[in-house]
């Protein structure tokens, strides 16, 4: 429970804007073509903020790039 209680806080602003939109195609009556377009025109700003707050360089965790070192380690020379 406590991992899921320290996620970022842009996930929790796309869970707002998601529920927002819902809330706002219900009350309004609107068509939910036009509730896609605007949950994806929130979407795309909140991938901008979201690119736009990364660091430039990162190094390699332990993940699936370390893993591809490991069973296929650079040539010696």
């Amino acid at each position: 429970m406590t991992s899921f209680l320290h996620r970022r806080e842009l996930t929790y602003a796309f869970l707002c804007w998601s529920g927002y939109v819902v809330l706002w195609m219900v009350t309004a009556g609107s068509a939910v073509g036009v509730a896609v377009l605007w949950w994806l025109v929130g979407v795309i700003v909140f991938a901008s903020v979201w690119i736009a707050t990364q660091p430039l360089f990162q190094r390699w965790r332990d993940g699936a790039e370390a893993a591809k070192q490991r069973l296929h380690p650079p040539a010696n020379r």
